[in-house]
């Protein structure tokens, strides 16, 4: 029978057999994130969707971090040789016993930008907000109601917000009611509701959550929006919030690093999963190379090639086998039509530990002698974010014109140190321990 209260619901109680051509299913969730599919038939007719293949520009560069509150001053902090500290901000007061982190100061809203209502947000979209907002400034790009529904946003996070406000609701309180408020604040897709919200992003929303360093997997999401045509500006997000819950299951798991290796973080192979996770946000706005040319914008680099794999031979494994990401290489060097000593310039984003054996093996298989370049050692290690922070850091100082640093003895070597001043054709790769492998091709 029916449920208690949908008795006068005119829905269907015997199953009834129709012939449909095409159905819509449709799913409307927290944080303003809409979804919807068509299927049809084989025979059915309809019109394809056009696919652009155009060239996409980099045309805006936004970050938000403990060392940088925005690209620019990442730029510095990157030039300088600056670097995260370990300061007991925040929740620490109250939990002195967890392990360290690069956290952020508690933030002031009515102090980030008076431009942007910050009003309700939870750390993690705090960072995102300031750093989507710097990358739009930085392309100058603004957002009004003539142009929103054009600009899309694809946002990417491995672990989304905090819960502990929610849970603390539902256990603190006897009837076990909950805090609706909370409760849709802890989706991962919130942060990107909150983003298109506060900046009045009005078109295609997505949220990606496939795995650390997967920031350059949502880039080429975002290109794609370009390329189906989907959008005029296309963002591309990822950040990542530190908190209590978070550091204490890491480390109940061994994914947390002692004190002393906090206080220098830097590539150690005998580590098996352990790191220094920091929190922030960083974002690249996107155009059609056509599109950005014809309003005179600058552009940091176009994409020349994209492409990404998922290999994963132990699920509950570290999946450190190099092959795949290899052969995703080789692969992508092909679709470019290029060499690998056409390479000029190596972005990587390593955790640590392990892990970056195989992402050093990758590199020393085909690009050794490449100069490589990263901004973790600056920054400690932004989960899903330190792929598009690294690309920000490089691309921000080389328009500069600044040669790019590193920190020094930043443990096992990646090669070549930066030789060539102006590196053309710049390869990004990255792979994670669930087997997913990333890597893009950018030309300056």
């Amino acid at each position: 029978g029916a449920r208690a209260g949908c008795e006068g619901l005119d829905v269907v109680k015997d199953i009834v057999s129709l012939d449909y051509g095409a159905f819509i299913s449709s799913n409307y969730a927290f944080a303003g994130n809409n979804a919807a599919i068509v299927v049809a038939k084989e025979s059915e007719p309809f019109n394809p969707h056009k696919f652009e293949n155009c060239k996409i520009a980099i045309t805006g560069l936004g970050a938000f971090c403990q060392i940088a509150k925005n690209s620019s001053e990442l730029a510095d902090a990157a030039d300088s040789g600056k670097r995260y500290d370990l300061a007991p901000r925040r929740f620490y007061a109250a939990r002195p016993e967890l392990p360290k982190a690069a956290i952020i100061e508690r933030l002031n809203p009515g102090k980030l930008d008076r431009r942007v209502d910050f009003s309700g947000m939870n750390p993690i979209s705090m960072y995102a907000t300031c750093a989507v907002k710097d990358a739009l400034d930085c392309a100058g790009i603004k957002i009004a109601r003539a142009n929103c529904c054009g600009a899309a946003l694809t946002a990417c996070t491995s672990r989304g917000p905090s819960e502990e406000a929610h849970l603390n609701a539902v256990y603190q309180d006897e009837s076990r009611k909950g805090d609706i408020a909370c409760f849709s604040n802890i989706t991962p897709n919130s942060t990107a509701g909150w983003v298109s919200k506060a900046l009045e992003i009005k078109g295609a929303n997505t949220t990606l959550t496939s795995a650390p360093n997967s920031s350059l997997q949502c880039l080429m999401y975002a290109a794609k929006i370009l390329q189906n045509s989907e959008a005029k500006i296309s963002v591309a997000l990822a950040a990542d919030e530190v908190y209590p819950q978070m550091l204490a299951g890491y480390s109940e798991i061994g994914k947390t690093c002692s004190d002393a290796d906090a206080a220098d973080f830097k590539i150690r192979l005998q580590n098996k999963s352990e790191t220094l996770y920091a929190e922030g946000a960083s974002a690249v706005v996107l155009e059609r190379e056509s599109d950005a040319l014809a309003r005179g914008a600058k552009i940091y680099a176009t994409i020349l090639a994209a492409s990404a794999n998922s290999f994963c031979d132990d699920f509950l494994g570290e999946n450190s086998d190099p092959a795949p990401l290899v052969d995703l290489l080789n692969s992508l060097l092909k679709k470019a039509s290029l060499k690998p000593a056409d390479i000029d310039l190596i972005l990587l984003s390593p955790c640590g530990n392990s892990q970056d054996a195989k992402i050093l093996a990758a590199k020393n298989a085909l690009f050794k002698g490449v100069p490589a370049y990263t901004a973790n050692f600056n920054t400690a290690f932004l989960e899903s974010a330190s792929p598009l922070t690294t690309l920000c850091a490089c691309l921000k100082n080389l328009d500069l014109k600044r040669p790019l640093k590193m920190p020094e003895n930043c443990g096992e070597s990646l090669g070549g140190w930066l030789s060539k001043e102006s590196p053309k054709r710049i390869l990004a790769f990255t792979s994670s321990h669930v087997g997913l492998n990333s890597a893009v091709i950018f030309e300056r």
